[in-house]
């Protein structure tokens, strides 16, 4: 049995983890959670599988069941839903038998305990299609909420009561506040689990937290040397929760990942492992021990459990069928204006629910108040109508309604006092019902169930608090008559010796039970000090429930105590307990005499757990007998057969009346002495389907005989007929059909009739959906997309719908493909896998688009690039208008990210940075705000193979950016095999917003300095000799173009480019120049050439300053709103050694702009650093600046006595990051004092003119030449090619 348990944990601990890597590697996380909350009763592998295969669906049923239950079918081309549903089969064991009085063995005459045979419920599970509602289209149905998850385990107390003989430390149900289900307490060693919880929740709270006591106690840890942080504790009680829950068939997967999700990101597989084998060999060892325990705990508690079960349904049963004839008493009888709604218990194809009134009448329906049930009944008033009855009931609800929102074919019933009407609605307005207020009345008046209004068990102050005063004082009236009515009765029939024998029967059937039970023992609790009451009846008196009730220091129970004589009362009370015996005898008496019909709903089958109702029924000898279906799982579970009056006949059946069904059906006939010949040819089934060979063979029962037909595999009917014959049977058809046709049953292969018939449909719809789809989605928008360079470069198709305006993104992937729907202002709405690698992007696309139902949209080409551009601005905008997320969320795959995407990769640091703080204990004083990507890998023209991944994290709390930097780098982390540099800021010190605007400005201009280097390999390889001939230095010749990017001269560049692109007759140059031009516009887009307009600008003025140090000017003299010729009379005042600082002079230039505007250096150290000031476009483009920089330069130069070189030879490298060199060219737009005349004539002519504007480098060239090629032997790099 051990080794059993402990390989059936392997199994499950091993898809438990490559379950969690599967969700979280895929994203799919987000999805399954999102399913989950709408299929509380679905098991974990069965919310996975509807997240795979469609995320959005809401209520899913069967084929069958969407017919039978819901009048609803399937529509054509609708692609079904696997799903594992449960198929338990029963196995009968020998156990010993045991007295239900003393609950010991019962012992033979042998002196060996007796022992008996019982059925035991063995959990299997088979492949089963379902449909989405959305999937599907016929009769409307109820609108439906949702329930909380409040599943009940038949075994639930036996569980816990194990679960607490194995626990190390006491189990206790207390209040619990918070949020939390339950907790271990390291001190006092006790486990609290909160009270008023599901049983399913309280064993899993119960397993997860005996976990921790077994595992995580502080001492036990301290003795073992074992040191967990907190996550891998709550993984390990979690997934021990999982599997032992799993194992005794319970699922509570809901809560079993959201542990697990982040904790395993930031563990290797080792780790991983290790962690699982301590959660395996603790889930055996409590899987043992429970098993052992609850084995001792049945043979106990069985017999108890099924009484108190019983009890309950029919206390339950009784309860609802008295409070419902008061209503209705009160409704048809009452003095006051009331009103009720009717519905009708269930819908399906026999019925008329949700019908319209006509409809029903056409179909011959007759409209019958037995067809109906009382939902709910209020006080009604002149001022209500119908139709405000009918939008409150639609729109806000009351609390205490809880049938379905009033929809067609419900009844509204007003009494207005002068008379009382019923109104059906139908799809238009109301329709009046003279007959269903008669047919109800007379349902009243037939219906015997006693109508007892309910014991009020309050205070007055409760009542008032509650707004209940109304219920509070009838009931307490109620009391007094009771109480008056049994003195009554005891003055009647009391001769002074003798109580009459039927003395509290009036008192009883006037009053009811619960309420005459409630005076009987509230008096005698309240005279319990009187010894003339017998000790049985005080004992009784004990377990009755009466609260106290004392209101302004005055007990009002005191009100209800009988004032007759104790020792006769206690008689009276005696004979009005066996009163009350007896009837509940006779009820339970009246219950058991069952007759089933083909309306029969609620049926409690002996042996299985829930209630059943008919869907099909025949005869068969004379005996009628009744195929059921569970009430709440419908066809998703096992089908039984019951006899007319309740015996289960067969159970465990699929296909209705099958072989193994009639085979029971036989059996059950015989074992009453029934002739069963002839019986099995009679139940054959209807229809039947086969594949034979290279086709599919169906074939059904009709009036006439049988109906045929034969497909091809891809579904298209070849041929077909009809067999005119009803009195032989199916079997000896269809071999009359096929041996026409040469073929035989002996390689036939049973298939789904159903299943084939719906294939069959969807093959019919194929040709109309496809071409429904080439004319909406055209083939031109997958023109020439290569897959196999798609799933490397992670490049994907784009397109628009022309309606809505949303977008579609497809993405090939290994496994297939990844797509995306954005809404018109481009927020991700809904993303999936389309997994299939085998077929075209066009192919997928229409598969994604007819499974998203998209398929009647017409859409339009988007370029791809443009789109990924847009996408990513769009979640830019937002942060810098305020909109603060906690990712990007941009879900697109990028090659830059190595197949992942911006939002995985933020999600991920997210997680990891909540690890690091909860292993330093800030988990409650930091606060994660959010985390962009960032630097080289956010651009595509800027990343290098072995770049690092970079992205800012966004924190609010205490604790410094340089030792959160520490910690959150210290082990490395990497994704995707990408190194990952994780930069956390402050939100006190900067904004993420601000943050990611100076990123961007800085990334800008790295990306220019990268396209300056390509334009100019580019050029070089383009025409060399012609380069060489007019370029002398190609350092100096990137920082030109650099240059006139960056002040937007961008003009005889774009010319060239586009000359080259249209009149190379070499393929590799188009394609780079066009390339080139690309990236020339984009850049040209950058927010650094965002600048305010020239009309907002005021007008521009520069000053001076002098600063004997211009490190810090605070030290040493300074002087400022000088002119220059002012600030070079004090400079040269000041004498230079002085300070160890550089003395010189700065400017203060006022133009209005906020970035620039301000104090900047001029001269240091007699020099002007002219490049450094050039470098700041807005400088560079100031002739105030400009002219500054002139006159400086002309006074070092008279100073000294010199002219500065024009050319500098010193090799500077571009820091272009992680940029890889390309072979592309470039051009120079020609300044303005060289080419004051612009260029004309052909585009030969053209060529020639910018060429010409390089020729001012040649003189230079020749004289560095010989420099230049010892250079270049030197050098590992090709020639001509600049490094980064």
């Amino acid at each position: 049995m051990a080794n059993n348990i402990e390989k059936q944990l392997k199994e499950i601990s091993k898809r438990l983890e490559q379950g969690v890597k599967k969700i979280f590697t895929s994203e799919r996380y987000t999805e399954y959670l999102n399913t989950m909350s709408k299929f509380h009763n679905y098991s974990f592998n069965n919310t996975l599988l509807i997240t795979m295969q469609k995320p959005e669906a809401t209520l899913v049923a069967g084929y069958q069941a969407w017919q039978k239950k819901f009048n609803r079918h399937v529509k054509r081309g609708e692609k079904g839903i696997q799903i594992i549903a449960p198929a338990p089969i029963r196995e009968k064991q020998e156990i010993e038998k045991i007295d239900p009085v003393t609950k010991e063995p019962v012992i033979g005459d042998d002196g060996q305990p007796e022992t008996e045979i019982v059925e035991m419920v063995i959990p299997r599970f088979r492949v089963t299609t379902v449909f989405d509602v959305s999937q599907t289209e016929g009769e409307p149905i109820a609108e439906l909420e949702v329930p909380e998850l409040t599943g009940s385990v038949q075994f639930y107390d036996t569980f816990m009561q194990a679960l607490q003989n194995i626990s190390p430390v006491p189990i206790r149900m207390m209040n619990v506040e918070g949020d939390a289900k339950g907790y271990y307490h390291q001190t006092e060693k006790y486990i609290a689990i909160k009270e008023d919880m599901s049983n399913v929740q309280t064993m899993k709270t119960g397993v997860h937290e005996v976990s921790h006591a077994l595992l995580h106690d502080r001492e036990v840890m301290d003795a073992e040397g074992v040191l967990k942080d907190q996550t891998t504790k709550e993984v390990e009680a979690e997934s021990i929760a999982y599997i032992v829950c799993n194992h005794f068939g319970l699922d509570t997967s809901e809560y079993s990942f959201t542990y697990i999700a982040s904790w395993c990101e930031s563990r290797d597989m080792k780790a991983l492992k290790a962690s699982m084998d301590t959660i395996r060999k603790t889930s055996a060892e409590i899987i043992g021990n429970i098993e052992e325990q609850m084995h001792e705990l049945e043979r106990e508690n069985t017999m108890q459990y099924e009484e108190k079960e019983v009890s309950a349904t029919r206390r339950e049963k009784l309860e609802q069928d008295s409070a419902e004839k008061i209503d209705e008493t009160l409704l048809f009888h009452g003095e006051s204006g009331r009103f009720a709604i009717y519905q009708m218990d269930t819908g399906g194809e026999h019925t008329y629910q949700f019908m319209g009134f006509e409809s029903a009448k056409k179909l011959g329906y007759t409209i019958d108040g037995k067809d109906y049930r009382m939902v709910y009944a209020a006080p009604w008033t002149p001022t209500i109508t119908l139709e405000d009855i009918f939008e409150r009931f639609n729109i806000n609800r009351p609390n205490d309604f809880h049938g379905h929102s009033l929809s067609v074919s419900d009844v509204i019933v007003i009494n207005r006092m002068a008379e009382t009407k019923a109104y059906y609605v139908d799809s238009f307005g109301f329709e009046e019902l003279p007959d269903f207020v008669q047919q109800r009345m007379e349902m009243l008046e037939n219906n015997h169930t006693r109508a007892y209004p309910p014991v009020y068990k309050g205070t007055l102050a409760q009542a008032m608090e509650e707004r209940d005063v109304d219920a509070y004082l009838d009931s307490r009236k109620l009391n007094i008559d009771c109480k008056k009515a049994i003195e009554e009765a005891i003055a009647l029939k009391f001769d002074g010796l003798h109580l009459e024998e039927d003395a509290a029967t009036q008192v009883l059937e006037q009053f009811g039970e619960e309420r005459m039970t409630f005076v009987m023992a509230n008096t005698l609790r309240e005279l319990s000090y009187d010894g003339r009451f017998s000790r049985q009846n005080k004992d009784w008196a004990e377990h009755i429930e009466i609260p106290e009730n004392i209101n302004q220091g005055k007990n009002l129970n005191q009100d209800y105590v009988i004032e007759s004589h104790p020792a006769v009362l206690d008689g009276f009370i005696d004979m009005a307990r066996a009163e009350i015996r007896m009837q509940k005898i006779e009820q339970a008496l009246d219950e058991a005499e069952v007759t089933i019909t083909a309306d029969t709903r609620g049926f409690e089958a002996d042996g299985h757990a829930g209630t059943w109702h008919t869907v099909d029924e025949r005869e068969y000898a004379g005996e009628k007998f009744f195929f059921m279906e569970h009430d709440e799982y419908g066809s998703d579970v096992a089908g039984i057969i019951v006899s007319e009056h309740g015996q289960l006949v067969a159970e465990d059946l699929w296909n209705g009346y099958d072989a193994g069904a009639l085979e029971a059906i036989s059996e059950y006939l015989q074992e009453k002495g029934i002739s069963v010949e002839g019986l099995m040819p009679e139940l054959e089934p209807d229809e039947l389907a086969y594949k034979i060979d290279d086709r599919y063979f169906a074939i059904q029962r009709t009036e006439e005989g049988y109906d045929y037909t034969f497909y091809a595999l891809d579904y298209d009917e070849i041929d077909g007929g009809a067999y005119d014959n009803p009195d032989i049977s199916m079997q000896q058809a269809m071999e009359d059909i096929l041996e026409d046709e040469e073929m035989s049953l002996e390689n036939a292969v049973p298939v789904d009739y159903e299943d084939l018939m719906a294939e069959v449909e969807e093959a019919g719809e194929r040709q109309m959906q496809l071409a429904q789809l080439l004319k909406n989605c055209p083939p031109s928008i997958f023109e020439d997309y290569d897959r196999e360079r798609a799933v490397d470069t992670c490049e994907g198709i784009a397109m628009q719908f022309t309606k809505s305006k949303g977008y579609l993104t497809v993405q090939a992937t290994e496994e297939g493909y990844f797509y995306i729907f954005y809404d018109s202002d481009l927020h991700e709405i809904h993303s999936n896998d389309y997994d299939d690698p085998k077929v075209s992007v066009q192919k997928a696309t229409y598969e994604i688009l007819k499974s998203e139902r998209m398929d009647d949209m017409e859409c339009v080409k988007v370029d791809y690039k443009e789109f990924e551009a847009m996408t990513i601005q769009h979640s830019k905008d937002l942060l810098q208008a305020g909109e603060l997320r906690a990712t990007s969320e941009i879900g697109r795959d990028e090659a830059a990210l190595n197949g992942l995407s911006r939002a995985e990769v933020e999600r991920g640091v997210l997680y990891h940075a909540q690890g690091i703080l909860e292993d330093m204990g800030l988990e409650n004083e930091v606060e994660l705000l959010a985390a962009r990507v960032h630097g080289s890998r956010s651009r595509e023209e800027l990343y290098r193979d072995d770049s690092d991944l970079d992205v800012v994290l966004s924190y609010r709390g205490n604790i410094r950016e340089d030792s959160f930097f520490n910690e959150l780098n210290a082990h490395g982390i990497a994704m995707a095999g990408i190194k990952v540099d994780i930069n956390p800021i402050a939100e006190e010190r900067i904004t993420l917003a601000e943050y990611m605007k100076e990123a961007d400005a800085y990334l800008d201009q790295q990306e220019i300095k990268k396209l300056a280097v390509d334009l100019d390999n580019f050029s070089y390889e383009y025409d060399t000799y012609e380069y060489k001939d007019t370029v002398e230095n190609r350092e100096e010749q990137v920082k030109k173009i650099t240059e006139d990017i960056l002040n937007q001269k961008t003009g005889c560049l774009k010319d060239w480019l586009v000359e080259v692109s249209e009149e190379s007759d070499i393929d590799s140059d188009v394609i780079t120049a066009r390339s080139l031009l690309s990236r020339l516009e984009n850049a040209e887009t950058f927010s650094i050439f965002t600048r305010q307009s020239e009309q907002e600008q005021p007008e521009a003025t520069i000053t001076f300053y002098v600063a004997e140090c211009m490190e810090f000017p605070v030290m040493g003299e300074y002087h400022n709103n000088l002119t220059l010729e002012e600030a070079i009379k004090i400079y040269e005042s000041i004498p230079a050694d002085r300070l160890h600082g550089g003395k010189g002079i700065g400017f203060d230039l006022q133009d209005g702009d906020k970035d620039y505007s301000g104090e900047y250096e001029l001269m240091c150290w007699d020099r002007v650093d002219r490049e450094l000031i050039d470098m700041i476009p807005h400088y560079k483009e100031s002739p105030l600046v400009q002219k500054a920089i002139n006159d400086m330069e002309k006074y070092l130069n008279k100073k000294h006595g010199k002219v500065q070189e024009a050319e500098q030879t010193v090799e500077v490298k571009q820091e272009v990051p992680e940029a890889p060199v390309k072979k592309e060219s470039v051009s120079v737009e020609p300044n303005r004092e060289q080419n004051k005349e612009p260029a004309k004539g052909g585009k030969g002519e053209l060529k020639k003119s910018v060429l010409q504007s390089l020729k001012e480098f040649q003189a230079r060239a020749k004289a560095q030449e010989q420099k230049e090629t010892e250079t270049e032997k030197s050098k590992a790099r090709k020639k001509g090619e600049v490094e980064l």
